[in-house]
């Protein structure tokens, strides 16, 4: 069942990918990943890195953690361990429940819950 489940999952983060690449400027995922080995020190020690984003529910925050998605996503179809993208959501006066909604929903769509390649963070004061 858990080998299933794997295969399932699987498929749905090739989905999640291949929508995210229909959104996001081929060069700037490739030069994005490059970095990100670089970053790591190589491919080989990319699976102890990790990569934080702050949500704060505006459209560039949300760009930022779709391109940094596609590029775990894109780096996990070829190697077998990638990257941890830790997203950290701030609480603050302005998030308010719709704009709470947004990122939830954001974070949905990108099927970021499930995958323990990552790791969200609720952050208060």
């Amino acid at each position: 069942m858990n080998n299933f489940h794997e295969q399932a999952m699987s498929f749905v983060y090739q989905q999640v990918l291949h929508r995210l690449l229909e959104r996001t400027e081929r060069i700037a995922l490739q030069l994005l990943i490059q970095r990100l080995q670089v970053a790591a020190g190589g491919m080989e020690r990319l699976a102890q890195f990790r990569v934080m984003v702050v949500l704060e529910g505006g459209r560039e925050c949300a760009y930022t953690l779709a391109l940094l998605r596609a590029a775990q996503l894109s780096i996990a179809g070829r190697h077998p361990e990638t990257f941890i993208l830790r997203v950290a959501i701030l609480h603050q006066p302005r998030l308010t429940p719709r704009v709470l909604e947004r990122i939830q929903a954001q974070c949905d769509e990108l099927f970021l819950y499930d995958d323990h390649r990552v790791e969200l963070l609720s952050v208060d004061d």
